[in-house]
């Protein structure tokens, strides 16, 4: 059962959205905020703390909809205090990892505490582990009065795909804005261009973000692509097609 967090816990969790905000990761929360709209229906893929969740529920508004996925068990209690304390009924808080199929799974971590790290990739380092629930996205939006969906943010340390397969059918139908963490050390042997592949396959175009520009994906080069070269990139937005070709009119540039 959810309790209310004291106004320590409260003001902890306003300091670290709004840090997240404006020191964190400015650049995708901006992104955001300019691509949700009042009233959308928002999911926040792998939610940790709740730093976009509290930025998207403000941007969709009493009559918009925020479901946030976490699946560390200690942080879906969290983000159901927070629900709970700050009175955010458009905030749904699933607990669950996302992937390709439904049951259960093991979710690793570097220790038995909660981290933004957690993965049901099997990695080096990952020593400690939980069982957790897992869903797939189509499975659980087939009530379709909670659709269509208009923007995903996506942060599940390497299981991008699987996520994404798990959600081939909303992403077909609803056309969401994708926003997702996507790096070839949480990938394993696997490239992240399966991930680029699959989404450019059910016609969406693939950017990265590079500060506040968006980026087409065919101008990634080699170095962005270096964990710990200064020009790494690990946040990439997928459009759908046709909002990709008038964003690209917009900008005077080719999708």
């Amino acid at each position: 059962m959810a309790t209310s967090l004291r106004l320590g816990g409260k003001l902890r969790f306003l300091y670290r959205a709004w840090r997240y905000r404006w020191r964190v990761e400015p650049a995708e929360i901006s992104f955001v905020l300019q691509h949700v709209s009042t009233g959308q229906t928002c999911l926040d893929v792998g939610a940790h703390r709740g730093a976009f969740t509290y930025w998207m529920q403000r941007k969709v508004g009493p009559n918009g909809r925020v479901i946030a996925f976490e699946p560390q068990p200690e942080l879906a209690r969290y983000l159901a205090d927070v629900k709970q304390s700050f009175g955010l009924q458009n905030v749904e808080v699933v607990h669950a990892a996302l992937s390709s199929s439904a049951g259960e799974c093991r979710l690793y971590r570097p220790t038995s505490a909660p981290t933004p790290s957690a993965t049901v990739e099997l990695s080096a380092g990952l020593d400690c582990s939980v069982t957790v629930p897992m869903v797939t996205l189509d499975e659980y939006l087939c009530d379709t009065s909670v659709r269509p969906i208009a923007f995903i943010k996506c942060d599940v340390e390497g299981h991008e795909l699987d996520v994404f397969r798990g959600a081939e059918s909303v992403l077909i139908e609803d056309r969401p804005v994708l926003l997702f963490e996507c790096e070839q050390r949480h990938r394993g042997a696997s490239s992240i261009d399966d991930v680029f592949d699959y989404l450019t396959s059910l016609g969406y175009v693939g950017h990265y973000l590079e500060g506040r520009q968006l980026r087409a994906l065919t101008s990634l080069r080699a170095e962005h692509r270096v964990h710990g070269h200064r020009d790494y990139v690990y946040n990439f937005v997928f459009l759908p097609r046709r909002e990709a070709n008038d964003n690209a009119r917009l900008s005077g540039k080719a999708a």
